[in-house]
């Protein structure tokens, strides 16, 4: 059997609401499931999208201005992006040998102190020189930075 196609049904600054709206939906027979982010606190809730009418019905209204604007894909308009950064896979798979060399060579502290300073330097890379790319098409794209604040500029 293949799995219904999930559509993101409402968009969270934090992940709380997200799974007090999931909880709603899922009391209410609806195969409801939340999607973070793990660089930001964002939630979405997702249902199958043969539920899509009927979640949307069951979920109480929302004030337009608590909406979050989203960034849209240029190329297919899709608001589902994840953050990538150039290298990780190298500096990860680079971290990895430094370690796995380190425990052949039974040298376990410096195999400890290796795999953090590879996660550190995976990690600084990735919220450094991130770019989003579209989990629907697969293009990636920059999110626009907010405009200098004209007062900022009168030094």
């Amino acid at each position: 059997m293949i799995p219904e196609r999930l559509i993101t049904i409402r968009r969270y600054s934090s992940s709380e609401p997200a799974v007090d709206d999931c909880r709603l939906l899922i009391d209410a027979g609806i195969d409801a499931y939340i999607r973070t982010y793990r660089w930001q606190d964002v939630g979405e809730v997702r249902v199958p999208e043969s539920q899509v009418e009927r979640a949307l019905a069951l979920l109480p209204a929302i004030d337009p201005a608590q909406i979050e604007e989203v960034e849209r894909c240029a190329w297919c308009g899709s608001k589902d992006a994840r953050v990538v950064a150039p290298f990780t896979t190298v500096l990860a798979s680079a971290g990895a040998a430094v370690v796995a060399w380190e425990i052949y060579s039974r040298r376990f502290e410096a195999a400890v102190a290796a795999a953090f300073l590879a996660l550190l330097v995976v990690a600084m890379t990735k919220m450094a020189a991130g770019r989003l790319v579209c989990t629907n098409c697969g293009r990636e794209w920059r999110a626009p930075r907010a405009a200098p604040d004209p007062s900022d500029l009168e030094d």
